[in-house]
This record gives structure tokens, C-alpha cells and sequence, in this order.
């Protein structure tokens, strides 16, 4: 021990030293076969001089953890330590119970040297399952009798291996006193371990009997072991402990003495019983004396033996007074019946509203909750009631609120409703005649009032359209639709729709869209109104600034690009008035501008941004606001869509070997410029006024062609002066020039005799490719971009317009609105019957030949959607006649109702003369414009047929073949349409997108778009809640491609 103690306390200074082998050798014949596992030599620091396996050597002892051990060891005593869990694997111990394996103990014994000093411990593993534990099990008393060690604390040391013990395990785990270790007194023994232990001397017991836990009785005796600081405890069923004592009382007087002893021992447990006894109903009587609650105890007949104070306050009745009363006293019996109900609820748990009458005879309601109990006067039952009037009155106001606020909300939509369709109503007559009246001949002063008519008119209905939105939102009835959206497309038609408003307020209005922005999937709608609302603002609030011009633009870029994801960045920059942080904060709120005199000067409702970001939290995004008084706001929106996979064409390989000099201005027309031409695939040389000399010397060294772009910034003398320069500079080389400008005209013109000119101001991309195009020679100007567009509509005579068969029938109780689509249709080359109500537009539809038919959704006698309904009912086979609802409806609900009416559009009044004429062009049968009876700047219509389609899939040399294609078409579809009419909604969902998908494929080869994407929503429309209207608009379609085709083979046969 000396040797070790003097060597270095590492595992291998120790493991090496002479004194480990020896003591290995001196223990090796203890160590086989016998109940020695092991030894250890433990130094005053817990370390492990010496052990019987290297792992140990070096380490902290297992015994660390039992410090109370190690310190009576070090003062002199040989003990036992508690049963411990091995720090080593024991893979030859054999467990004689559930939970022992790799359980060690420990016998410990002080070192000491020749002056009778303490210099370490010698510790000896012993397996508690060849020792200790087969001990307790064979040391057990008859067949009920148990052997337990208990610690001081009173925590069990032992396995417990009898299955009717109260320990509710069954397996043995040392480390987890809180799960396997009980306390002896909560099991009944007479005395708490922790008053008494190494005070107690001999063997001290309990033979008059106590519960185990499990209901039975027992006796029991305890030692205490000072060699394993622990209690030893036996125990045995009471029944087999007295067995033998009743057996010899029977035959024996002499035992009589003893049974006298016994009996006066069982006296004073039952005393002893009858008092804790006592006790326990004092604290439950204490408990019900104070419950909130009233309880009440009644017998089997529901006779009332006791009830507490609680009972008699809410009831008014004293104790007396209730008791020896049937419980039909409170609770009158019709709502309930004794006993079987009160069992029953007992049993359940179930807790029932009853009505209880109080001794005033008002009535108050009642929750009860009854329960079981077995006396010795037989079965009783407790009743505990609640009083739940306040809390029903509550329910009751809180249901009477709910009611009223989905009262208050239906009649907000449905004064809405009535709202949009009569301000609709007469505000439809006002614009389609102020329309009308600007493509008449008019003076400038004239155009001018008509111009702020028209302007005031579309102002009021954008206050309108901002309400009913902002109703929606709040309403939860706004909906978003997941389509497929072309990004540049988008952007370009919301800026170009705001330009002439920008041109009105003398604000520039510029555009970027980043030519690497993918296509997504969202709301094509919303998102078109999130950016009107916020490029509108911007040019609203950049409008007539004393020290500068107005200047917004609006960018369209993607970031934080992930697999199939991104985010979508539309941001709107303005030098406009900007705004402080005060301002800022209310921003986005309901009906609130910048202060009050923002309504006054710039108009609108307030609602335009609050809507903006109530869309952009629907679409899951964010919007981000940087201002700053005098110079202007910049607004940020970043919503997280999905990519499509299918991208955009870039035109790169058209301008391969395209060379471009470019001279910057130093504005923001540089960036939209250069990345524009750059993604383009042209090669481009750029400089500023500065390096121009040099750079485009050099430019012109190298090419023949000179091709140059610059910005004229707007101005007449810095153009001819560029020009000249460059001129100058290319000595004799002619020089084409692309002038970038400013103003409304942002398609290619002709610029003297070469050049091409193109103003930036809303300018969409596709217009600068086709500029450079024209620049280099690769095409030319269309004859409609060398024309005067006229700015008038032609006028036609009733007569010539029935003469060419475009007669449209219109169903509109309204005067005004009758002779306004009257006058909008023969403007457009219509003749038109006008019908006050449905029943008159029936009767003129089955004594007269239409190609169209426009009706009101609310009129007298018959409405739209009754007329809508009969007609296709009556209508012939193969004849579909499109019918187009003119409503001031537009609530949520309106557009699906008339689709499942059999309409095939919906309009919203008021309805402007270029919708009118889309809607003609997409309905309009076989309705085809000539240029003998349309107005010169009338859009050419698109036909339901692109007949370039199928001859570039054949030769277009030989017509016979295509004609002959077209032909099968026709029969092919003509037992498609047969089959469309008869399909059975909702019943047939599959069989229509079958037909769909076989009539899809060859709507594409012919080249019929429209057809082919109805057939492709169609089969798209999974959950089938619109396949009523889609199977209609197929038939209409189908039915509008043939008459079409057949009409074009007959007029070129």
C-alpha cells in the first residue's frame, strides 16, 4: 500500500507499479470460485490504487457516491455498503430477480500503518445475488413471510420478489429511488426509520397487526444492522403468524394467558384505530362544512341526511329544515328519477343542468355531480351542486351577441350589395356615354370636360371597387386564386394602364423588370391590384412638385431563390412628398390618410394601401415602407411564390452578332437600358459623355455597321447635338441611331430616314428588342406604326347593321342603360333589340334570330337568371347562343351564380367600350369585322381558329390535306358535342373530363387555343366545384369553333 501510494496517481504509473501485480496475486485465489468478485485499494482522494481489473485502476471508486460509507471506514469500522450498480459489464452474474443484473456490493475495511493511522480502504465486490439477496429469500418465515433491508431513511435496499407487496413494480433499480423506493410508513409499520437508527438496539416488533398496503394484515419485526447501516425488516401475514397460537389455544388452557395479551393488544389497535378514525371524519367534515359548493348526503331513496352551510345559503333553508325531506324538495322530480338515475350518474361521472327551487320558490339552475358511498346504514350518495345561472344568462348574452353581429354582417353585405348595384347602376350611363362621346368628333375644350368626366367617373368607381375589396378582407371572403402568372406581363400591363394617368400628372413613369425574373404561381388579379394601388399612390403623391419633375419607378426582381421556390420583389420608388415617421404608422390603417387635408387635395378613400397590405398578409408576404419628407417613398413588397417550370423564350440567339454603342446619361434609364441589351445577347460597348471620343473610335475602328443608342432625356437640341457629334466622330461611316426619348409612345417610330426612336416611359421590353431589331436591319416598321390612328368610331344606320347579321338581344329595365348599350353596340357595328324584362327578351328570342344576348341579372316578371335558364332549356341542339350578364352587382357569389344559371360571361356595370368590344370578339359567333363596315382603329379579331397552326405542323403547299383534317375534326367533334350536352352533372365528373381530354389533343392540332384550355381546366378541376359552368362554356365553345370552321371551309371552298 506504501509502494502505491508513493507512485504517481495515473492508470499507467500504477498499472505498471509491482505493488499492483503482487496484490493481484495475493487475491487471486479468493477471487475464483468463491463470493469475491473483486478488490480495491482506494486512497484518502477516491482514487482506485489497486483493483482486480486495469479499467479500474486510477479511477474514482464506485463508492464515491455513498460518502456516508466511506466515512465510517476511514474512522475505523468494517461495514457493508448498500447494493450499488457495477460501473464494469458483469456478463457471468446471474440474477435471481427481475432487475439485480449488474448490481455489486461492496464489504469495506480501513489500512493502517504501524502507528495505527488510516492511510486507505480495502474494498471487497461482492454479488449480491450470491449473497445478500439469497439470504433475505431463504431467511423468510412460512409461506406469506418477507425479508426486506431498508435504508435509514426508510427507502427499500432490497429487491422485492413477493408479488402481492405493495411496491407496484416488479423489477429492482438501485439508481432510481423515486420510481422503486417506498417509505416504511406508508406502509403501515409503527415507526418512522428516520427518528431512530444507530439510538436503537436490539429487535424491536409489531405483532398486533397493521395493513401492508393491499388491504391485509400483517405483522412484522426490525432490527437494526449496524454493520449495514440499514434495517433489517421481517414480515408475515398476520392469518399464518397466529396460525400455530390458535391451533394450541384450542387445545391448550395454557396458552390462555397469552390469547388475554393478544386481545388486549388488538383493544388497543382497534382504540387506536377508532381515533385516527375520528380524526378523518373531523377533517372530511371540516372540508364539506367549508366547501363552496352545496352537498348534500342522501340515502338509497333520495332522502336528504345531512347537507352543509352552503347548501342551506343557497337554497334559504336551515339544516333543519331539509332533513328527513326527499330531495324532490329542491329538485323537482320530473326532471330526474331516485335511485336508478342517481347510481347511475354515480357510475358515469355525468354531470346534469337541473332547475332547483329555492325557498322563495324562484328557480335557479343547477349543475350536479353525484357519488357512491357504501356506510354501515347502507348505500348513501352525495350530491355537490353548482349554481350556473349567471354562467347561462352569460352563454346566453354571449349567443345573443353572436347572432346579432352575424345579423349586423349580413346586412352590411347585403347593404353593399344594394350599394354597388345602385351607385353601379346610373354610374354605368354616366361613363359609357362619356366613352361614347370621346370617340366623337369633339373641339379641345370639349375633350378636356369629357376627359375630366370620364376621369371623375372611373375615380368614383375606384372608391367603390376599394370598399366592397376592403369588405371582403375584413369578411374573410377574400380568395385567392393559384394560376399561372407571366411576371413581365403583369407589370407591364398595370404600369401601361397608369401611363396616360402619369402623362395627365406630368409624372415620368419608368419600368424595370429584371430579364432573369422567372414565372410564378399566384393570384394574377391581386397581384395587378397590389401594384395599381402602389405605382397609383406614387404618381398621385409625385404630382406637381414646385422644384422638380415627378419621377416613379417600379422594379420587378426575385431573391432568396431555393428548388422551386422564390420571393417575388415589386417595389415602387417615387421623388415624391414623402412622409415622417409619424405618418408612417397609420400608413396602412382603414379610411386614414396622411392627415385631412391629403382627402382634399389628392382624393381617394383611403383604403388602397390598408388593402395592399391586408392582400399581402393573405399571400403570406411583406411590405416594407422607406420615406423621408421632401424626397420621396419607396414601398416594398416581397411575397414567397412558386416557380413554373416552364420559362420564358429569351430572343438571345436573334441577335447574335449584333454590336451596340451606348451612351449613358447618368440617370436611371442606364440600368433598364444596359441589362435589357446585354440579357439580349448583344454585344455592348458603353461610355459617358467623357469617353465617348475615345471608346467609340475605337467602336467604329472595328465595325462597318455603327449602330448607336443614347437617351435624349426629352430634349430636342441635346438630340441633333449627339447626333452631329457622333456623325462627327464616325467620319465617313453612316451612323444608325435608337433615341431613347420620353412621352406616351413607347412602340418603335421612325426617326428621319434611318434612325429609330422609342420613348422609355412605361416601355416593356419586348418594345426595345423590337427598336434594336429595326436598327439593325433585321425588320421593318409595320404599316400600322407608319399610319395615323384615327381617334373617332364610325357611325352605321340601323339598316346596314341588321343587313350584315350581327343582331345582339338586350334585357335591361333601365332606360338609361338600354339606350347606353344600344348606342355602345351599334358604335361597335351591332344592330340591337332592346326587351324591358326577361319575359320580353324570352319572346323576342324565339320569334328572332341573335348571335348574342346581354341581360340585367335583376329585372321584373323574369330576371337574367330564370332567362338564362329557359333558354337552355328551350334552345336546339347545336345551337348555343352566348348569353353575357350586365350586372351592379359585384359581391362575392354574383359572377358563379350566373355561370350556373347557364350564362357564359359576366360584366360589371359601368362597362366601358373596350371591354364591350372584348367581350364581342370572344363571343361574338362567327362575328367577324371587315373593313367596309368597322371603325379604322378597331382592334382585328382574334378567330377561335389560328389557321397558321396546323399548316406549318403539314405543308402548306398542299391546302386538299389540311382541309381534309378540318373535315375530320368536324365529324369527330360533332359526336363530341353530343356527348358534352349529355353529360350529367354531378354524377358523370369524369366522363365530361374524358371527353375533355379526348377533344383537347385535337383542339391543339387545328389550332383551337381557346377550346383547348377550356379542355385542359377541365381536366385540371380536381374537386369538381366548377365543372357546371366549365361543361357549359365547353359546349359554347365547341359549338362556336364549328359554325366557325364551317363558315371559313364554305366561304373558301
Amino acid at each position: 500500500t506504501h509502494t502505491l501510494l508513493a507512485t504517481k496517481p495515473t492508470k499507467q504509473m500504477l498499472q505498471r507499479s509491482p505493488a499492483q501485480s503482487l496484490l493481484r496475486r495475493l487475491f487471486s485465489n479468493f477471487l475464483k470460485g468463491g463470493i469475491l468478485r473483486g478488490f480495491f485499494i482506494v486512497s484518502h482522494t477516491n482514487t482506485n490504487l489497486a483493483s482486480s481489473r486495469d479499467a479500474n485502476v486510477g479511477t474514482n471508486t464506485l463508492l464515491s457516491t455513498q460518502p456516508d460509507f466511506l466515512k465510517h471506514v476511514r474512522q475505523g469500522q468494517t461495514l457493508f455498503s448498500h447494493v450499488i450498480r457495477s460501473d464494469v459489464p458483469l456478463p457471468r452474474q446471474q440474477a435471481i430477480f427481475p432487475g439485480t443484473q449488474h448490481l455489486t456490493q461492496f464489504v469495506g475495511t480501513p489500512i493502517r500503518d504501524e502507528k495505527n493511522k488510516t492511510i486507505a480502504l480495502l474494498l471487497l465486490r461482492l454479488d449480491p445475488n450470491k449473497t445478500l439477496y439469497p439470504l433475505l429469500f431463504q431467511a423468510r418465515l412460512g409461506q406469506t413471510g418477507r425479508t426486506y433491508i431498508l435504508d435509514q431513511n426508510g427507502f427499500l435496499l432490497s429487491p422485492n420478489h413477493h408479488k402481492h407487496n405493495a411496491q407496484p413494480q416488479s423489477s429492482f433499480h438501485p439508481d432510481s429511488p423515486k420510481v422503486f423506493k417506498i417509505r416504511t410508513y406508508v406502509r403501515g409499520l409503527p415507526f418512522k426509520p428516520t427518528e431512530h437508527g444507530e439510538r436503537e438496539s436490539g429487535i424491536k416488533s409489531n405483532v398486533c397487526g397493521y395493513s401492508n398496503g393491499n388491504g391485509k394484515r400483517i405483522v412484522g419485526a426490525w432490527k437494526w444492522l449496524p454493520l449495514f447501516r440499514a434495517w433489517l425488516l421481517v414480515e408475515q401475514d398476520w392469518k399464518e403468524s397466529f396460525a400455530l397460537f390458535n391451533q394450541i389455544q384450542k387445545n391448550s388452557y395454557v396458552f390462555a394467558a397469552l390469547l388475554a395479551f393478544l386481545l388486549s393488544g388488538l383493544l388497543f389497535a382497534f382504540g387506536f384505530g377508532r381515533k385516527k378514525f375520528r380524526e378523518g371524519q373531523i377533517r372530511l367534515a371540516a372540508v364539506v362544512e367549508n366547501a363552496q359548493d352545496p352537498i348534500i348526503l342522501l340515502d338509497a331513496q333520495g332522502t336528504i341526511k345531512s347537507v352543509n352551510p352552503s347548501t342551506e345559503k343557497m337554497f334559504g333553508y336551515n339544516q333543519q329544515e331539509l332533513l328527513d325531506k326527499n330531495i324532490e324538495f329542491l329538485l323537482p322530480y320530473e326532471q330526474h328519477t331516485f335511485p336508478g338515475q342517481l347510481e347511475q350518474d354515480s357510475r358515469s361521472g355525468t354531470s346534469r343542468e337541473l332547475k332547483a327551487r329555492r325557498k322563495t320558490g324562484k328557480t335557479l339552475l343547477v349543475a350536479s355531480t353525484v357519488g357512491q358511498a357504501k356506510l354501515d346504514t347502507g348505500m348513501h350518495f352525495s350530491l355537490i351542486l353548482r349554481d350556473i345561472t349567471q354562467s347561462k344568462e352569460l352563454e346566453h348574452s354571449l349567443k345573443e351577441a353572436k347572432e346579432a353581429a352575424e345579423t349586423a354582417n349580413r346586412l352590411k353585405s347585403a347593404f353593399l350589395a344594394t350599394m354597388s348595384h345602385e351607385i353601379r347602376t346610373p354610374l354605368n350611363g354616366i361613363i359609357a356615354t362619356v366613352d361614347m362621346l370621346n370617340h366623337t368628333p369633339l373641339e379641345s375644350a370639349q375633350h378636356k370636360l369629357v376627359s375630366t368626366a370620364r376621369h371623375s367617373s372611373l375615380a368614383l368607381m375606384s372608391i367603390i371597387d376599394d370598399v366592397l375589396d376592403f369588405s371582403k378582407i375584413e369578411a374573410g371572403q377574400m380568395d385567392l386564386c393559384e394560376e399561372d402568372v407571366v411576371v413581365e406581363t403583369l407589370v407591364e400591363n398595370c404600369v401601361g394602364s397608369l401611363e396616360s394617368y402619369a402623362k395627365e400628372k406630368d409624372v415620368e413613369l419608368f419600368m424595370f423588370i429584371d430579364p432573369k425574373l422567372s414565372n410564378v404561381r399566384g393570384d394574377k388579379v391581386r397581384l395587378g391590384q397590389i401594384l395599381y394601388n402602389l405605382v397609383g399612390n406614387a404618381i398621385k403623391f409625385s404630382a406637381n412638385l414646385k422644384d422638380r419633375k415627378g419621377k416613379v419607378m417600379v422594379s420587378a426582381f426575385e431573391t432568396d431563390r431555393t428548388g422551386e421556390n422564390t420571393t417575388l420583389v415589386l417595389e415602387v420608388r417615387d421623388n415624391g412628398i414623402g412622409m415622417d415617421a409619424s405618418i408612417q404608422e397609420k400608413l396602412f390603417k382603414p379610411f386614414l390618410q396622411a392627415d385631412s387635408t391629403t382627402t382634399r387635395r389628392f382624393g381617394g378613400s383611403g383604403l388602397g394601401l390598408a388593402i395592399t397590405r391586408r392582400l399581402t398578409d393573405l399571400m403570406n408576404g411583406t411590405i416594407a415602407l422607406e420615406s423621408q419628407p421632401g424626397f420621396g417613398s419607396t414601398f416594398r413588397v416581397s411575397l414567397p411564390v412558386a416557380l413554373l417550370v416552364k420559362e420564358q423564350s429569351a430572343r438571345k440567339t436573334e441577335f447574335q452578332g449584333v454590336q451596340l454603342f451606348f451612351l449613358k446619361g447618368g440617370n436611371e434609364v442606364d440600368r433598364i437600358l444596359e441589362q435589357y441589351i446585354r440579357h439580349a445577347g448583344i454585344e455592348l460597348t458603353s461610355a459617358n459623355t467623357e469617353q465617348v471620343s475615345e471608346r467609340f473610335s475605337d467602336f467604329a475602328s472595328t465595325n462597318e455597321d455603327l449602330l448607336v443608342v443614347f437617351d435624349s432625356q426629352g430634349n430636342e437640341q441635346h438630340t441633333k447635338q449627339t447626333i452631329e457629334r457622333f456623325r462627327s466622330l464616325a467620319k465617313k461611316k453612316k451612323v444608325r441611331f435608337l433615341i431613347i426619348g420620353r412621352g406616351s409612345e413607347n412602340s418603335p417610330c421612325q426617326y428621319g430616314e434611318n434612325d429609330v426612336t422609342l420613348a422609355i416611359n412605361s416601355m416593356p421590353r419586348s418594345h426595345l428588342l423590337d427598336a434594336i431589331a429595326i436598327l439593325a436591319g433585321m425588320t421593318s416598321f409595320s404599316p400600322e406604326d407608319k399610319q395615323a390612328r384615327s381617334a373617332t368610331l364610325a357611325t352605321f344606320t340601323t339598316a346596314e347593321l341588321k343587313a350584315s347579321g350581327k343582331i345582339a338581344l338586350v334585357a335591361d329595365d333601365n332606360k338609361v342603360n338600354q339606350d347606353v348599350i344600344r348606342r355602345q353596340l351599334q358604335m361597335l357595328g351591332w344592330a340591337v333589340d332592346v326587351a324591358e324584362d326577361g319575359q320580353e327578351a324570352l319572346e323576342r328570342w324565339r320569334n328572332n334570330t341573335y348571335k348574342i344576348i346581354f341581360t340585367d341579372c335583376h329585372m321584373p316578371v323574369v330576371d337574367g337568371y330564370e332567362l338564362a335558364e329557359t333558354i337552355r332549356a328551350e334552345e336546339e341542339e347545336g345551337h348555343h347562343i352566348p348569353i353575357i350578364a350586365i350586372t351592379a352587382d359585384a359581391i362575392k357569389g354574383t359572377a358563379e351564380k350566373c355561370l350556373a344559371s347557364g350564362m357564359d360571361g359576366y360584366l360589371t356595370k359601368p362597362m366601358q367600350l373596350q371591354t364591350l368590344r372584348k367581350t364581342l370578339e370572344n363571343w361574338g359567333s362567327v362575328y367577324k369585322q371587315s373593313e367596309d363596315t368597322l371603325p379604322t382603329n378597331q382592334a382585328t379579331t382574334d378567330p377561335p381558329i389560328d389557321l397558321e397552326v396546323l399548316p406549318a405542323l403539314l405543308d402548306p403547299d398542299e391546302p386538299e390535306v389540311i382541309i381534309q383534317i378540318y373535315n375530320k375534326f368536324l365529324s369527330m367533334s360533332a359526336k363530341l358535342l353530343d356527348q358534352c350536352k349529355n353529360v350529367k352533372l354531378p354524377d358523370e365528373q369524369q366522363k365530361l373530363r374524358d371527353l375533355a381530354h379526348k377533344l383537347k389533343s385535337s383542339a391543339k392540332t387545328i389550332g383551337a387555343h381557346p377550346l383547348a384550355d377550356c379542355c385542359q381546366q377541365i381536366e385540371d378541376d380536381v374537386d369538381g366545384k366548377s365543372l357546371s359552368s366549365k361543361a357549359r362554356q365547353l359546349y359554347s365553345l365547341l359549338t362556336t369553333t364549328r359554325e366557325w370552321l364551317i363558315h371559313h371551309l364554305t366561304e373558301n371552298e
